[in-house]
């Protein structure tokens, strides 16, 4: 088991860890483990950005086949309706003194990285058709 000490030391160690601090509390309980080892990010945090670079590497072709859907506003409102997930199990966890399972993590997590690319996908067409 990692411990607050070793994160510590990891991110004094490490350029990723540093970076990874920046983008996620880095819990030692919550880390995610890949291959026995403790990657910098937790198990929200993993899969979202995992998912969410994935999708972004593959937008250009997402634009060309769903152009007309980020062109509608119900996009924007099922972005809000993805990222909610995340949401309700904050709300679990903080008022309801709930714990909340890895699994239920990880799979709010990457729910949560549609939602922000269906955002930032829905921003880029809107710029392109505003200002260009």
């Amino acid at each position: 088991m990692i411990t607050e000490d070793d994160v510590i030391r990891r991110r004094e160690e490490s350029l990723i860890w540093k970076a990874g601090s920046y983008v996620c509390h880095q819990r030692p309980e919550r880390l995610f483990i890949l291959f026995g080892r403790p990657m910098p990010l937790c198990q929200r945090c993993f899969p979202f950005f995992t998912t969410f670079f994935i999708l972004l590497a593959f937008s250009p072709l997402i634009l060309m086949r769903w152009h007309e859907f980020f062109e509608n506003t119900v996009s924007f409102y099922i972005s809000l309706l993805l990222i909610l997930p995340v949401y309700i199990d904050l709300v679990f966890q903080h008022k309801l003194n709930r714990v909340s399972t890895p699994l239920r993590r990880g799979i709010s997590g990457v729910v949560a990285s549609f939602g922000v690319i269906i955002a930032v996908l829905r921003a880029v067409v809107w710029f392109a058709e505003t200002f260009l």
